[in-house]
């Protein structure tokens, strides 16, 4: 008998669950426990009413570009949240910031950072160019690049303390940076300006290009490179800890997965290195709980049942 109520309560979960629709595209501002709801060319309308501390959530779809002026958080649903156009991200009267700017979104276009901020996050994004426009006399710190694909990322020196994690970035143009910058489980294929005193952590580095009009002039000066595998670059005075150097074509290489080094006998056989070899995989979905444990008791005398489950610790 109590199989069988079992077996006819999960029948009847089932059916209760509504099967996926097809819905257009939404927009939706959180404030507490309020939700305003708005359409999928009216993101620029929500962020206009929000207010510092709230989150904008984007559903899977197409949506207009917008520009962010407040200290509030705009997450999409990952790959398949696409905006069509860039953002400027310009927030007056403000230094620190007290949450993520961007989350899970993929722009047709790019992130522009006006300004400088300290605290400044960007997670799981996509995008053509990531360009900061420091005033001067002003300078950013604290910046935290994670499991983001940068087609070319710009890193102007008024950016004193810069993070990337996990992240793939195909061209870094560090415009002769001396700033504080570490680089950890980055795929990283082409730099093409001066960086000085970086930090690379199993970063896959494909290859430097030649400076215009400075032929001795090196890509990575003082840098220390740790547990990276690269091909064709340029140093000098660098530190080499548990390096590789790749001679042959890089036909292992790819650019959304990392380098994985187990085909190659040294130091790092059987290493997973770039965006997928970290802590935190190389993702652009928000994370989704997972039940890892569940527990269904039923009281047949109060007729009442007892659902328990347990779930998985959520990635932030």
């Amino acid at each position: 008998m109590r199989k069988s109520k079992l077996l006819a309560l999960a029948c009847l979960i089932w059916v209760a669950m509504p099967a996926k629709a097809d819905l257009a595209p939404t927009v939706m501002l959180h404030r507490g426990g309020e939700v305003k709801t708005y359409m999928y060319y009216q993101v620029q309308n929500a962020v206009d009413d929000a207010v510092d501390g709230d989150t904008i959530f984007l559903s899977e779809g197409t949506f207009q570009p917008f520009n962010v002026n407040k200290r509030i958080l705009v997450r999409g649903a990952g790959l398949g949240t696409i905006v069509e156009g860039s953002c400027v991200i310009d927030i007056s009267g403000t230094a620190k910031l007290t949450m993520p700017m961007l989350d899970a979104l993929s722009f047709n276009g790019d992130v522009q950072v006006e300004n400088a901020y300290e605290q400044f996050t960007l997670r799981k994004c996509s995008m053509n160019n990531l360009i900061f426009n420091v005033e001067e006399g002003k300078e950013f710190y604290d910046v935290k690049i994670d499991r983001c694909y940068i087609d070319r990322l710009n890193l102007p020196n008024d950016v004193k303390e810069f993070n990337a994690f996990n992240s793939r970035i195909q061209v870094l143009y560090p415009h002769d940076y001396k700033g504080h910058a570490t680089f950890e489980h980055c795929n990283i294929y082409e730099i093409c300006d001066t960086i000085q005193g970086g930090v690379f952590n199993s970063c896959a580095i494909k290859y430097c290009t030649k400076l215009k009009g400075a032929a001795s002039k090196k890509n990575l000066i003082g840098c220390v490179l740790n547990s990276c595998v690269y091909g064709d670059i340029s140093t000098n005075n660098c530190n080499y800890i548990n390096c590789e150097y790749i001679s042959t074509s890089w036909d292992t290489w790819d650019g959304d997965t990392g380098f994985n080094a187990s085909s190659h006998k040294s130091a790092l056989d059987g290493t997973k290195i770039g965006a997928y070899g970290g802590q935190h995989p190389y993702n652009r979905y928000p994370e989704v709980p997972g039940v890892t444990k569940h527990q269904i008791s039923i009281d047949a005398a109060t007729r009442t049942m007892t659902v328990t489950l347990t779930v998985d610790k959520l990635d932030k």
